[in-house]
């Protein structure tokens, strides 16, 4: 299954267009990305279109994007098997939420630089937190940069790792001039899945990714299943780092941080957020993260899991919260 995309015009280059490979499956569609000379992501798209009448001027319905980021040394197969925040495949609780909102909307996940499935990173450069952020922004301008995909807005997001390049991505979106932004819609919201630690957390998990750097990495060694909660079965899920990219992308991430407070705090003072955490003394993902960003974004929508029966409530929130966040017309009028 083929489609031809233009490129995006850009003041710095021309972009290639995507380049689908695989195969149409009922419930998405998988394409390889072509981002820029240096980066190549696999990714899956998700349909959920609404009912009900057209409810713009343009006589279509609204069209809305969602782009997702996993984790560290993750993939979006650990995450399809683990189920804890899987709401790209709730097609029936999108049509609950809409209602009277009636949207489009297309979920857009892909596998990060380094990772299997995108390209290698050749420096830890390409692997920080911000380069991250600018290749979600990348990637969603390719998904927008299309005549059949008029998107009116886009929501950013996703897990530890993906959380943060979502922060960086919204700062770096946000801040640019619209002479210089790429071909994205207006910013609706972020959605922030177990971020990972930051600022004076962040020194100590910093060295030890940078340390692990050094260590022999081998793809096929078991991973340590995740323990949360009682009565949680923790799926079985592999290593997803490139093995030739895996001392760049661990010193890369070692090396990152979120934006100063400050940039934070002012920056995203206005656009909705949505954080979920758990309190299962979790050390790469400490609720401290989620009190620190509830005390920069007190406009921000905070869920603390402490069992099982909460955690499962997940997607349905994620689901809600994207409609809420594409069904308000009139914030979206505005300057965000």
């Amino acid at each position: 299954h083929r489609r031809t995309r233009p490129y995006i015009k850009t003041p710095q280059r021309q972009v290639p267009p995507l380049r689908y490979i695989t195969t149409m499956q009922p419930s998405f569609e998988e394409a390889e990305v072509v981002i820029d000379e240096s980066l190549t992501v696999f990714m899956r798209t998700y349909q959920f279109n609404g009912g009900g009448e057209v409810s713009s001027n343009e006589g279509r319905k609204r069209k809305s994007l969602v782009c997702w980021g996993h984790g560290l040394d993750s993939s979006m197969k650990n995450e399809d098997a683990e189920k804890l925040w899987n709401f790209w495949d709730k097609s029936s609780s999108f049509r609950e939420a809409a209602g009277p909102c009636r949207h489009a909307v297309t979920v857009a996940r892909y596998m990060a630089r380094g990772h299997i499935g995108s390209s290698a990173a050749s420096t830890p450069d390409q692997c920080t937190w911000p380069q991250l952020g600018k290749d979600m922004l990348e990637f969603a301008a390719q998904m927008s940069a299309t005549d059949h995909h008029p998107y009116d807005t886009v929501i950013l997001g996703g897990s530890s790792m993906g959380a943060a390049s979502t922060i960086h991505a919204a700062v770096s979106l946000l801040r640019t001039s619209k002479e210089d932004a790429l071909n994205i819609p207006k910013l609706a919201g972020i959605v922030l899945v177990i971020p990972p630690t930051c600022y004076e957390t962040r020194t100590e998990r910093g060295a030890a990714l940078v340390n692990a750097a050094s260590r022999s990495y081998d793809i096929n060694a078991p991973r340590r299943p995740r323990s949360l909660f009682p009565g949680h079965e923790p799926a079985v899920v592999g290593h997803n780092i490139r093995p030739d990219s895996y001392k760049n992308v661990m010193e890369g991430v070692g090396i990152s941080d979120f934006p100063s407070r400050d940039v934070v705090k002012d920056v995203l003072k206005d656009v909705p957020t949505l954080v979920l955490s758990w309190d299962c003394q979790d050390r790469t993902h400490p609720v401290s993260t989620a009190k620190e960003l509830e005390s920069l974004l007190p406009h921000a929508t905070i869920h603390i899991t402490r069992n099982l029966q909460e955690l499962q409530t997940w997607p349905e929130r994620i689901v809600s919260f994207i409609i809420n966040c594409i069904g308000d017309e009139k914030r979206l009028q505005g300057k965000i």
